[in-house]
């Protein structure tokens, strides 16, 4: 998704692999040129040594997602929902299998849509213009071709269509400016009302394997903190999980009646065998890219 005008790629892949990312970049780059950073979660394909090479050689800078935080990228998650519930319309319930026919009729309703954060459509934003949709009359210019005057007409429109765009690029950032720091301002006061700090306890929400699975872990202890809402975490025993972790999965531990020092150890020793698990995995495919 480009984040300055809203226009949305999508393409249907039988597997998340490096190549498709490098085959996905090079289809971008020679459609629009190259952009000066990309957002990306941390899966494997995007941390692989081919992509992070390809980066590199074209001064791509690349930005990450915090772990278990997908509001980081909160218009490709809603984009990623809009697009499913497409899907869901197009598909009758014998055509499931055949989703990925409709992906590209999905995007085209989706960029044609008036978006009302910025006023207008996505493909206005990029082309300047509205699209001509399948329903949509177009006249016969070849059987009737347009007069002199009309071709004057038309161009005089286009030029204002130009002109116009500039200025609406500028209000949507501007609109966009504004959404962002009302956000954060929101944001803010609410992490206040918290104080949370380095050497406080806190737990973590946590992705539940069922039901009836715990919804936080912990308690850890806050070893440092960035500017950008992230904390760096440890457990009672000193041991530093390897990826940060954003604010709004954190909440002030409030010890109870049972023995803190034995849930502590708990959660210690399983959160370790966890956190060694991802760096043994993260360190293998980091060499096998690099074979």
């Amino acid at each position: 998704m480009d984040y300055g005008t809203g226009w949305t790629y999508a393409d249907p892949l039988p597997s998340r692999s490096k190549e498709s990312v490098i085959l996905m970049l090079r289809k971008i780059i020679n459609m629009h040129g190259k952009p000066i950073s990309i957002l990306t979660d941390n899966g494997e394909e995007f941390m692989s040594y081919l992509v992070q090479n390809f980066l590199r050689r074209l001064l791509i800078t690349h930005l990450r997602m915090t772990p278990y935080h997908p509001q980081t990228n909160g218009c490709l998650e809603h984009f990623n929902y809009e697009i499913e519930e497409m899907l869901m319309c197009y598909c009758t319930p014998n055509s499931q299998h055949l989703w990925d026919t409709y992906i590209e009729d999905a995007l085209l309703a989706h960029r044609a849509h008036v978006n009302h954060h910025s006023g207008t459509s996505a493909f206005y934003l990029a082309y300047g213009s509205t699209p001509h949709l399948p329903h949509d009359f177009i006249a016969d210019t070849i059987s009737n071709p347009p007069t002199d005057e009309e071709i004057e007409q038309l161009q005089s429109e286009r030029l204002e269509h130009v002109q116009d765009l500039e200025r609406l690029h500028a209000e949507v950032n501007e609109r966009a400016h504004i959404r962002l720091a009302q956000q954060a301002e929101c944001r803010d006061e609410r992490y206040c009302e918290r104080a949370l700090g380095i050497e406080d306890l806190i737990l973590r929400r946590s992705e539940p394997d069922s039901k009836i699975h715990p919804r936080w872990d912990g308690p850890f202890i806050i070893q440092d903190v960035t500017d950008k809402n992230t904390y760096q975490l440890a457990t009672r025993n000193g041991y530093i999980l390897r990826r940060l972790c954003n604010g709004e999965r954190l909440k002030r531990y409030h010890p109870a009646t049972i023995d803190p020092e034995a849930s502590l150890w708990y959660a210690s020793a399983d959160l370790q065998r966890k956190d060694a698990n991802e760096r043994l995995k993260a360190d293998l495919v980091r060499r096998r890219g690099q074979q």
